[in-house]
């Protein structure tokens, strides 16, 4: 196996081989810091297969021991509409089926919250 950590073909999920990424993790974490008391969006822009969603997945990893809050990676690939996405959205949350759902993303992280539980969407 090559020692190269560079490679092709889809995000990188383990962590060794995630590597100088250090300024845009601390930049996503420092925009994070003030959960929950203020809400924050940041935004992951670039050319194709420059690493974003591997990236996401490392947020992901690291935000228990940042941030006292739950990662839910969401891939924006397949997404068919807006219901599609919220359908995702209860599932990763554990929305039990027979509860009735809130009709809005924002309702629904905010009863997540109210249930002390603070999610940041990837």
């Amino acid at each position: 196996m090559s020692s190269n950590p560079f490679f092709y073909g889809g995000m990188i999920r383990e962590a060794r081989y995630f590597v100088g990424r250090k300024a845009e993790l601390d930049a996503v974490f420092a925009a994070l810091q003030h959960l929950p008391r203020q809400a924050q969006h940041v935004n992951i822009v670039g050319p194709r297969r420059v690493g974003k969603s591997s990236l996401l997945w490392r947020v992901k990893q690291l935000l228990p021991a940042r941030i006292p809050a739950r990662g839910l990676y969401l891939s924006g690939q397949g997404l068919k509409d807006p219901d599609h996405f919220y359908l995702l959205l209860t599932r990763e949350l554990q929305v039990p089926a027979q509860a009735p759902l809130p009709i809005t993303v924002e309702q629904t992280l905010k009863d997540a919250y109210r249930q002390g539980r603070i999610v940041v969407l990837l």
